[in-house]
């Protein structure tokens, strides 16, 4: 079926939102104490991912920038709190990146647009929900024990059946339904989520 495509009908349009990315990461590193080298490391790598994907069982590929994007969150934390402004920086450079990468390799402009707007989108709404998720939940005991969600919050109950093995439960919030909405399997989404912790132990 081939890769989306966005028109493009002037050059102008990839350049005027190359310069909001920078614009919008420039306003973002105003909210974060963190420094520059340790944001613009963590963008440099989500533009390096989003040049990888990788077959899915769905048939659609998954790019690596997914995970990144993901890990994201628990890295540029502190005290259970998300830093939004470093996470939000680090997006905005690593989809100007992007489209930088993507641009010099060549590739048609409209996929090139499709691919940095359907992953903004995406990874807007994923820090936003986050955030929100962690907000509401709260710093949970270091013991490990869950505390109960306000009956407001929508959740959904999984169960992950391994052969030979018993089976796990997962209690799936906002965040989960967001990535199961690019492949339904809730297999896809645990892997999407142990990824991006692992990215973030490893980066500590």
């Amino acid at each position: 079926m081939g890769d989306p495509r966005v028109p493009v009908r002037s050059p102008i349009v990839p350049v005027v939102w190359a310069l909001g990315s920078a614009a919008l990461a420039y306003l973002l590193m105003g909210y974060t104490e963190r420094s520059l080298l340790e944001v613009g490391v963590w963008a440099i790598l989500l533009a390096e991912a989003s040049l990888v994907s990788l077959p899915a069982s769905s048939g659609n590929r998954l790019s690596l920038a997914l995970a990144v994007s993901a890990a994201l969150p628990f890295v540029l934390s502190s005290a259970g709190a998300v830093d939004l402004g470093a996470a939000g920086a680090a997006s905005a450079m690593g989809l100007l990146g992007t489209w930088m990468f993507r641009t010099l390799r060549s590739d048609p402009a409209e996929e090139v647009m499709a691919a940095v707007l359907r992953h903004g989108f995406g990874v807007a709404s994923y820090l936003v929900l986050f955030a929100g998720i962690v907000s509401m939940a709260g710093a949970f005991p270091a013991a490990g024990v869950a505390q109960a969600l306000p009956p407001e919050a929508g959740c959904a109950l999984v169960e992950l059946e391994t052969p030979g093995q018993p089976p796990e439960y997962w209690v799936g919030l906002q965040n989960f339904y967001t990535l199961t909405r690019y492949n339904r399997s809730s297999f896809y989404a645990i892997a999407v989520l142990e990824l991006a912790r692992e990215i973030a132990r490893a980066a500590r």
